[in-house]
């Protein structure tokens, strides 16, 4: 796969968020585990990314909490509209 333009910046496509961590040494505490398209058969294949070079996935970071919302994630408040429902 090529990469996609975004804000005139060459970029490869996550395809997924597969897990996510708690990193409380990090400035960015957030850390997800995630799938580029792209990189197969690379180091660079799976990544564990923070959430500031996750900005163009919100969707996909929102859609893992959905399915596993025990993991670790940014905290929503005070009465959140869920964005599962």
């Amino acid at each position: 796969m090529t990469p996609i333009e975004l804000d005139s910046v060459l970029e490869f496509k996550v395809t997924q968020v597969l897990d996510s961590k708690l990193n409380i040494h990090r400035k960015d505490p957030i850390l997800y585990y995630v799938h580029w398209s792209g990189y197969e058969g690379t180091l660079e294949e799976y990544l564990w990314l923070t959430t500031a070079n996750l900005k163009n996935a919100t969707k996909l970071v929102t859609e893992f909490h959905c399915r596993y919302s025990s993991k670790p994630g940014p905290s929503l408040s005070p009465a959140p509209i869920h964005p599962c429902n």
